[in-house]
């Protein structure tokens, strides 16, 4: 498909999950997309548009997730779907228009900035157009071509929703909040559409943290330093176009944090609070670990704001009271957000709670120790820099430096008149509840992504604490200089791996359309395999990143019990005959005993078993059988294939 047909398809997706958001809030009474806790609260359409957006997108997925468990993701029934959408932008057209109207004061105050600060916001605009780009441009890598894309591409194939063939199979059991979107986009257009997707939910993540901000005191410089800050963290700009998922929960969690502020902001608000709780299930479905940091924070949060900030008139017991009212009412609407999960795991793993309860599930997808005690040890004696500067195998990337350079300003920023009523200091504080329950319950785990939106909470007091000082302060043009060219020496930083976009575009070869163009080198070694195998053929993947397979060979390829079984070299060219595979993919760093068994039986069989040359970085080999094995994949419908087994 055209990319930029592709493109289009992927932004009108956008635009109807927004139609969706709005049918939503409609379904409420509201003749007007504002959700508002007071009237004097002003009405921040971008709020509302980035929340009307994932709550859309949330509730598409949990139509697709029907359509996928009755074998209905096809192409008729995705449009049937999104159809409603597009009633709902004609129902929200006005609200629309008004964020339209509000859209154009950033651009206004560019003309107003100074010069700092207009650097500033002008690079931080390139990196997150960059992103976006990159998103659209760049192929899936690392665990995006695993399992993030590749079971996507097996469902939009298919068009039916089960557990993932091959080593992959539990963690089918994980939340897809966006996965299932990739698989529609794949129908209606191509992994280029799919993967765009990604841009918008970042951007929402960006403008919920800008509502935080300014629901603490922040101004448009504070704006400008939280999406600096943002942007320019590897573990969040990486993952909008590395085609994985985890900004998804982290939109949702820092969505259920800036309306449960609302909620609080003057009165109790029971639609806000209900909001909030929605938002907090779809984060800890997007990404268990939420459940545990992100559930901590918004307590705290909530106590800090009903209880410990309570005016002097209202009592202990009756905050108390709204404490445990509130909580509930939130539990509620999370186990709301919680049915579609449910209903999936229910269907597919015969247990509506794994991989909690039942499913068979791999017991460290929960209970994670990464490290030995000595390296957890020295991770725990290095927060937060273990954050920012840490390179730890599986991290995935850290924080922004930015978030350790704009410390210094909290010395010289403007105290709070009440420190218990600073939304500020609330925001801090749970923030810090949440770190700290991570860093007690799973010490060994170093991954800034499992605790995103946690740590995205201490954004607010160090872009506050920043603009105190370099705006409302008298200050010399020396550190105002010096504070653009650290967080322009960030963005720049972050572009790193957007430059081979660019050169690939300058050199011509981007409009050849070649499908391993700025892939991982997997790519080139798959698409050979890809020239000779046959549909339906067999293929034992010893590899972490079969992404480039048809998905009749995703779908015929080694189950999980097969990768257990493998056996030694004696009895390993007969199982493999046995077992039908027609083809092995083997990566040496991941299977290296299989790769040397398979080059000695190359030499001692080689009637049986040819190696396919100029194959690297993978090895890959062909089996010949003179009869067929007990084990065979059938198409049954177009695009589904299945593993037939002899009694």
């Amino acid at each position: 498909m055209h990319w930029m047909l592709s493109l289009a398809i992927s932004v009108a997706y956008v635009v109807v999950c927004l139609g969706w958001g709005f049918l939503i809030v409609q379904a409420f009474g509201r003749c007007r997309i504002k959700i508002s806790t007071d009237e004097s609260s002003s009405d921040d359409s971008s709020i509302l548009v980035a929340s009307g957006f994932l709550a859309g997108a949330a509730v598409i997925s949990a139509l697709l997730t029907v359509l996928g468990l009755i074998g209905q993701l096809r192409t008729l029934p995705l449009i049937l779907v999104l159809l409603p959408g597009t009633v709902g932008l004609v129902l929200g057209r006005k609200s629309l228009r008004d964020w339209m109207y509000a859209s154009l004061d950033p651009l206004r105050a560019f003309r107003v900035m100074p010069l700092w600060l207009f650097l500033i916001a002008g690079f931080t605009a390139l990196l997150a157009l960059g992103s976006g780009i990159g998103a659209w441009v760049l192929p899936p890598k690392g665990d995006a071509a695993a399992f993030y894309m590749v079971y996507p591409k097996i469902i939009a194939a298919t068009g039916v929703l089960e557990p993932m063939h091959g080593p992959f199979y539990f963690f089918s059991a994980i939340g897809l909040p966006v996965e299932l979107h990739y698989a529609a986009l794949m129908v209606l257009a191509d992994e280029h559409a799919a993967k765009f997707f990604m841009f918008p939910i970042a951007v929402s993540v960006g403008v919920m943290l800008a509502g935080i901000v300014r629901l603490c005191g922040g101004g448009i410089a504070a704006v400008a330093l939280s999406w600096a800050m943002l942007f320019s963290s590897y573990t969040f700009h990486h993952y909008v176009y590395d085609g994985k998922v985890d900004l998804a929960a982290a939109a949702f969690g820092l969505a259920a944090v800036y309306w449960l502020l609302r909620g609080t902001e003057s009165r109790v608000s029971v639609l806000a609070f209900g909001v909030a709780g929605w938002f907090a299930g779809l984060a800890t479905t997007a990404k268990f670990s939420y459940l545990l940091v992100l559930g901590v924070s918004l307590f705290v949060l909530l106590a800090w704001r009903l209880v410990v900030s309570r005016s002097e008139e209202t009592r202990l017991g009756e905050s108390s009271v709204n404490l445990a009212r509130v909580s509930g009412l939130m539990a509620i609407a999370a186990l709301v957000a919680w049915i579609p999960q449910l209903l999936k795991n229910g269907m597919l793993f015969d247990a509506p709670l794994a991989p909690f309860l039942g499913g068979q599930g791999e017991g460290n997808l929960l209970s994670q120790v990464w490290f030995s005690p000595e390296d957890t040890r020295k991770i725990l004696l290095t927060y937060p820099f273990a954050l920012v500067f840490g390179r730890y195998p599986m991290q995935g990337g850290g924080l922004s430096f930015l978030f350790l350079a704009f410390l210094p300003f909290l010395a010289w920023m403007a105290r709070p008149a009440s420190w218990r009523r600073s939304m500020t200091v609330a925001v801090t504080v749970a923030a810090f509840a949440g770190v700290a329950a991570w860093m007690v319950l799973r010490p060994s785990v170093i991954a800034p992504r499992y605790i995103l939106a946690t740590l995205l909470l201490f954004v607010p007091i160090l872009a506050i604490a920043a603009e105190d000082v370099l705006t409302r302060m008298p200050v010399s043009r020396v550190l105002q200089t010096g504070t653009a060219a650290t967080v322009m020496l960030a963005i720049a930083a972050s572009f790193w791996h957007l430059l081979p976009i660019a050169g690939a575009i300058l050199s011509g070869t981007y409009a050849r359309n070649n499908k391993c163009l700025l892939a991982s080198v997997e790519c080139s070694s798959f698409q050979q395999l890809e020239e000779v195998a046959r549909p339906g053929d067999r293929i034992l993947i010893s590899s972490y990143y079969p992404y480039w397979l048809a998905p009749s060979h995703l779908q015929c390829r080694d189950s999980l019990q097969e990768q257990r079984e493998i056996p030694d070299q004696a009895q390993l060219l007969p199982w493999l005959q046995s077992h039908g595979f027609a083809y092995l993919v083997i990566d040496a760093q991941v299977s290296g005993k299989l790769a040397d068994d398979m080059a000695q039986l190359a030499v001692s069989h080689a009637a049986e078993v040819q190696e396919l040359l100029d194959a690297q970085p993978l090895k890959m080999y062909r089996i010949k059988s003179e009869t067929p094995g007990h084990v065979r994949c059938l198409r049954s419908t177009p695009g589904r294939w299945y593993l037939q087994r002899d009694p």
